[in-house]
């Protein structure tokens, strides 16, 4: 196993999906937290995005069927660990979450000095593990309001579906490869979230997830607070991680948050609900 300390401890986000954690993770980007070389269009680090869906297809899980770890045998929970402790070694990994150039320069997780950490919502189910691979991780979860999050899921759904509907020209080779991957085959929607309903009651699973475990270092953030007050978010965050706060970084991140989107569904939601499982704990 690699042996890791305090000096190069990641920061861990997670939060449900639309809730807000692709804007927090920009943002500790733009104070000089490394989240990964290669991100995809939601600023997720596509190496441990890949080792976190893999981890959930080890019980029969995805990000919206999700499942908890916590149930796992030590047994189970010490092979899964072990395959990461792996992983993490390897050049593979070195490459594509460090780039060529760190890579080259012998960066690797066992010796990294500065701040680094990525952002995936699927975090949320697998922190026990991560948890136990970095003990002393600083963790971030990223809370927004139910039914912001809700519509926004829905809105996310049709519009991939339009694209799910399109008749693509691809390659045989590609259109195979597809179906040899972790994913759905090249689909890009969820087909498990029809209505509103759906995108509450999964909320609530990532909500109940987080707050069933005791975690060591972990520190919630709203997505209207990190829009409205943000100079006091962030600085509660800097100090939370420890890193340098600096006024002027911070006042120039102000300037192009979009407070139009803070608590949205009081413009009337188009999509009919129950209104029993929105979610109050927070809100």
């Amino acid at each position: 196993n690699i042996s890791f300390n305090n000096k190069n401890s990641p920061i861990i986000v997670a939060g449900m999906h639309r809730s807000g954690t692709s804007l927090l993770s920009k943002k500790l980007s733009e104070m000089n937290v490394f989240m990964g070389y290669y991100q995809d269009i939601n600023n997720e680090s596509l190496f441990f995005q890949r080792l976190n869906r893999w981890m959930l297809s080890c019980i029969g899980a995805s990000w919206d069927n999700p499942k908890t770890f916590t149930d796992l045998d030590s047994t189970d929970k010490n092979i899964i660990i072990n395959k990461l402790n792996n992983s993490l070694g390897t050049l593979y990994a070195k490459y594509f979450y460090f780039g060529l150039k760190k890579s080259f320069k012998g960066e690797k997780f066992s010796n990294i000095s500065y701040n680094w950490g990525w952002k995936d919502p699927s975090n949320t189910f697998t922190l026990p593990i991560w948890n136990k691979i970095f003990d002393d991780s600083k963790n971030i979860y990223v809370l927004r309001h139910p039914l912001d999050v809700s519509i926004s899921l829905i809105n996310r759904n049709n519009k991939l579906e339009i694209d799910d509907k399109r008749n693509k020209s691809i390659s045989t080779l590609i259109n195979y490869a597809q179906f040899l991957s972790i994913a759905k085959g090249g689909i890009s929607k969820s087909l498990l979230l029809k209505k509103m309903d759906d995108c509450l009651i999964l909320y609530n699973k990532y909500l109940d997830e987080i707050n069933s475990n005791s975690f060591k270092n972990i520190h919630f953030i709203k997505y209207e607070d990190l829009i409205l007050d943000t100079e006091k978010t962030l600085t509660e965050l800097c100090n939370y991680l420890d890193i340098p706060f600096n006024h002027m970084k911070i006042n120039k991140i102000k300037n192009y948050l979009d407070s139009s989107r803070v608590y949205s569904h009081k413009n009337n939601s188009p999509y009919s609900f129950n209104t029993e499982l929105v979610n109050k704990k927070f809100y």
